[in-house]
């Protein structure tokens, strides 16, 4: 049973308008509420962890129809933020893209200034007593 992500509707409306950036600890639910707003709105998940999409997001073949892109864990290529932002100028128009990481603090401050108008940051908590109980029961073990 997959569980509504409380950021679900904050993301859905803000990729109405610009990229949305999420990031989270491990084991949040950033890969579940991608996968949720995929299901709401056709699109592609694309994963730099898996070299298949690897290749996909460095040829950027987007689909041709207005869609959603995810990209997962796109921050451990080099040079993904002047990529990103050079395809969506590109094809922001009919391409939206959410990004997700678990690396804390991977977009700087002076990048969201400079893509404010582009781009939402946002964090994914672990917002339930049963998800903190888990981990301190697991950390005791």
């Amino acid at each position: 049973m997959t569980v509504a992500r409380y950021l679900q509707p904050d993301v859905l409306a803000d990729l109405g308008a610009k990229m949305v950036f999420v990031d989270g600890p491990r084991q949040v639910g950033k890969t579940t509420l991608a996968r949720l707003c995929l299901e709401a709105t056709p699109g592609v998940y694309l994963n730099w962890d898996n070299s298949r999409d690897r290749r996909e997001i460095r040829a950027a073949h987007w689909p041709a129809t207005p869609a959603l892109v995810v990209l997962d864990e796109v921050h451990k290529w080099r040079p993904w933020k002047r990529w990103l932002k050079g395809e969506y100028d590109a094809h922001g128009a009919r391409v939206r893209f959410l990004v997700i990481s678990t690396r804390p603090n991977w977009v700087k401050p002076l990048t969201v200034v400079r893509t404010r108008s582009r781009a939402n940051c946002l964090r994914n908590s672990p917002s339930t007593a049963s998800w903190w109980s888990s981990r301190v029961m697991s950390m005791k073990s």
